[in-house]
């Protein structure tokens, strides 16, 4: 029967087709540039753009980060900005011709920070090398940023230290800047004063900011120039994707004023505009414990909190519609039943259901308790064709070796306090009734709540999970299709099969694991997360 249903518009198409109609004027008209470019304020510069208004603001970013600038103000004056930035500083380029004066200034910053009672602030070291038409002037300047409170960010540049008159406009080049930014709503609001002193302080003479985001990654704004020999409004409009940032600006006062600006940053900013649908594979194997453990072969445990980590970034990003879990045979460190790892990243993949994630488990050897214990939260769960459960139940094995020892003639005196403090036992007695109750209780407990957690995602009845456990040691594929554990048997395609059937494609794209592992968000607020340290203790 042929398909007559109507192709659903893909939101990508929708976010390119906006951002065509909002920026395309701006670039046909940015040929030539505004000698203010497209204006950041001191204090609440994000990307590698603070080479040229606050280098202090490159320690903040610590990524790759490139930032293109293009702009157009009447066809006498021609300008371009380039940057980048990188780890250890930045490195920029400015172009511009203003009354028959070429420019050409290159910047490199050197960003750091230092503690100063107890608040972080960020430096920057700024040289810049001019080239005006056959001179070549060095001039070096400083410049601090800091986040003290949740809400408020101060900036302060001293540009030019060592130079004056080398600007177009035959002013002092002894720049200081002094900038006040306010963010609210998690910088969804941000308010930004920055005053220019040029030689001597001027209290008129400011540059007033204010950006407002209503959708994630769509952010519109405003700035004005308050400045003794000028007076404009620039308006724009700026659509962040994951990794790319646009944006257009317009003034009020020529016709002829566009700017055009392109930013790319290595973290990935969480945004309305990313392309969503998107599948990630994570591996469960090994044996798990709360962290990898490494030896000179390589990872001998894999570490549960990467599991977990990545599973939460699976969770904060809505363009990962859906996650495809990767089991294999599992061992814990527990003392019998179902490790509470295993049980918190089970937890975990719940969550991601509740978020509306799909997730589909692939075993590709099967398994046993704790492999199918984590695979029964899936939506569905696909078996390779050669794969079975085996030994499904609770068991604990408990070491005595009084009975060895007693036969080679050596005694075993412990001293010890308190009913509980038995880690001894097996050198010193048999099993007595009350920890042989202990047990017994434990590995019940374990088993009821193995039992309700399959019929709870699974909709299988409880008695029916305990018959068919009690019935057959080993559930081969056949028998797991027939009693609804299991939703499709094939190989790993398979499992991307009935993903694309959930999301309702023909076809899923996925990314690998490491990319996960790989992202770091932009953060949107100015807070610093409060740091956590986790110290595992190992062996006796």
């Amino acid at each position: 029967m042929k398909n007559t249903r109507k192709p659903k518009i893909k939101k990508t198409y929708i976010l390119f087709l906006f951002a065509f109609i909002f920026l395309f004027p701006g670039i046909i008209y940015s040929f030539i540039i505004n000698p203010y470019n497209n204006y950041k304020t001191a204090s609440t510069i994000d990307n590698s753009s603070s080479i040229f208004y606050n280098p202090a603001g490159l320690a903040l970013t610590q990524d790759f980060n490139i930032y293109f600038n293009l702009s157009s103000i009447h066809s006498k004056i021609r300008n371009t900005s380039l940057a980048f930035s990188f780890f250890l500083g930045g490195l920029g380029y400015e172009n511009f011709e203003i009354e028959d004066k070429e420019y050409d200034i290159y910047h490199l910053a050197v960003p750091g920070y230092f503690n100063f009672f107890g608040q972080t602030v960020y430096f920057g070291l700024a040289n810049k090398w001019y080239t005006i038409n056959k001179s070549h002037p060095y001039t070096f300047g400083l410049s601090f940023l800091t986040r003290c409170f949740n809400h408020i960010s101060l900036g302060f540049v001293y540009d030019n230290l060592n130079k004056k008159n080398i600007h177009y406009n035959n002013n002092d080049s002894t720049i200081k800047k002094t900038s006040l930014g306010l963010g609210f709503f998690r910088n969804r609001v941000m308010l930004s004063l920055d005053n220019i002193a040029l030689g001597k302080f001027y209290y008129d003479n400011n540059i007033y900011q204010a950006s407002l985001e209503p959708v994630s990654g769509l952010l519109l704004n405003l700035t004005y120039f308050d400045l003794k020999d000028e007076k404009k409004l620039f308006a724009g409009v700026k659509i962040k994707f994951p990794h790319f940032g646009i944006e257009y600006y317009n003034s009020d006062k020529y016709s002829k004023n566009h700017n055009f600006e392109l930013s790319y940053h290595a973290k990935t900013y969480k945004t309305f505009f990313s392309i969503g649908g998107q599948v990630t594979e994570i591996k469960i194997s090994g044996l798990l414990t709360d962290s990898e453990q490494f030896s000179f072969f390589g990872i001998t445990s894999s570490g549960a909190q990467r599991i977990l980590e990545n599973l939460n970034k699976c969770l904060d990003d809505d363009s990962i519609k859906g996650v495809i879990l990767n089991i294999g045979s599992i061992a814990t460190t527990s003392y019998g039943g179902i490790g509470g790892l295993v049980y918190e990243i089970r937890e975990k993949i719940i969550q991601l259901k509740s978020r509306g994630k799909y997730i589909v488990a692939y075993l590709e050897t099967g398994g046993s308790t704790e492999e199918y214990y984590l695979a029964s939260a899936a939506n569905k769960i696909v078996f390779s064709s050669f794969a079975a459960l085996s030994e499904l139940g609770i068991s604990i094995k408990v070491l005595k070796l009084k009975g060895l020892l007693d036969k080679i003639g050596i005694s075993f005196e412990v001293i010890q306090s308190g009913q509980d403090k038995n880690s001894l036992n097996p050198f010193t007695k048999e099993i007595d009734s009350e920890q042989e109750e202990k047990i017994k209780n434990s590995v019940e407990d374990s088993f009821d709540l193995f039992v309700k957690s399959v019929s709870g995602q699974r909709l299988i009845n409880i008695k029916d999970i305990k018959n068919l456990i009690e019935e057959q040691p080993v559930l081969d594929t056949e028998t797991l299709i027939k009693n609804h554990w299991i939703d499709s048997v094939g190989y790993k395609e398979k499992a991307y099969e009935v993903m694309a059937k959930l999301l309702n494609k023909s076809k899923v794209y996925g990314i690998l694991e490491t990319d996960v592992k790989r992202i770091e968000y932009l953060k949107k607020d100015w807070n610093e997360n409060p740091i956590v340290d986790i110290v595992n203790i190992y062996g006796p």
